[in-house]
């Protein structure tokens, strides 16, 4: 078991779901909340959705890809 202060539990107790209309992420992140964490994992086609993530007007503090 992991000590209660480990770091591995703050991205479980901090996940929030959110509900978005269908739409192009570049729309969707359009003058929208900045984004912490991203997280992929299309079952071996993250390098491609990462092609379309438009970085230079939505940054992201880390990517994850993968689980």
């Amino acid at each position: 078991p992991l000590p209660s202060n480990c770091l591995a539990h703050v991205v479980g107790r901090n996940i929030q779901a959110t509900k978005v209309p269908c739409m192009c992420l570049t729309e969707a992140l359009k003058d929208g909340p900045r984004v912490d964490l991203l997280m992929i994992d299309t079952e071996g086609f993250d390098y491609r959705v990462l092609q379309y993530y438009p970085f230079a007007t939505s940054p992201a503090v880390r990517v994850v890809c993968g689980a």
